[in-house]
């Protein structure tokens, strides 16, 4: 038997804005938050900025499994973000996937 708890995806995303793109990316990490949360599956989607480098922002996501956060990356507003973002970022963001041990 399969708990719940093993589906789970965890993901931890960073990335590093232009020092003069910062509201930008703001926005834009923002508005890609709010329609995430409404996917189904999204269970946790948290942006965050570094208190001491605020061009430091981390994106802190848990899936209620594997199969939701495929579909996340399809989405019209994480594609729109994405090629939003390509441009505002010193390289390209810092994506890990992780699972609950």
């Amino acid at each position: 038997m399969t708990s719940n708890i093993n589906k789970k995806v965890r993901v931890v995303a960073r990335a590093i804005a232009k020092i003069d793109k910062v509201n930008q990316v703001k926005e834009i990490l923002s508005v890609l938050r709010q329609k995430t949360l409404l996917e189904d599956g999204c269970m946790v989607y948290d942006v965050l900025q570094n208190f001491n480098n605020p061009e430091d922002f981390t994106m802190v996501e848990e899936w209620s499994e594997q199969s939701f956060l495929d579909s996340h990356f399809t989405t019209i507003h994480f594609k729109l973000a994405e090629g939003q973002l390509e441009k505002l970022l010193q390289s390209s963001p810092d994506i890990r996937f992780y699972k609950p041990i």
